[in-house]
């Protein structure tokens, strides 16, 4: 009668750790749409000063910015970011669980709390 108790247990466990996996990703999938619909809020540039010829002579500002689209930006780029960011970007559709799980388990192990982000704040929603 003890075994049946672990095994249903252990079954119910597993139920319930697939059931909420699934619904990670499948939030995880619905993030793509929400993501299309919103657009990034551009961030402070620097000011430009020109001459009166229209060249420019000096330019200041707190951060120095400069917006480029994504299609002016070279693959080597966008390869180097993905490979210091997430190594298997292309591997996942938006959500690692290999790399959560090890999450998880660094901060069990070191009793820390954690707050994961889920959006950054320079994304608005669009008008």
């Amino acid at each position: 009668m003890k075994r049946w108790a672990t095994c249903f247990s252990w079954s119910l466990f597993t139920a319930g750790l697939m059931f909420c996996l699934g619904s990670l990703q499948s939030f995880a999938t619905g993030l793509n749409t929400v993501s299309r619909e919103m657009e990034i809020a551009t961030a402070p540039q620097a000011s430009l000063v020109y001459d009166r010829h229209g060249r420019l002579v000096f330019s200041f500002a707190s951060e120095d910015r400069t917006d480029v689209g994504l299609d002016n930006v070279s693959s080597a780029m966008v390869s180097a970011v993905l490979a210091a960011e997430d190594r298997s970007f292309y591997k996942h559709v938006g959500m690692d669980l290999v790399g959560m799980a090890r999450a998880l388990f660094v901060a069990g192990s070191t009793r820390q709390m954690f707050f994961p982000v889920a959006l950054p704040t320079q994304i608005a929603p669009a008008p």
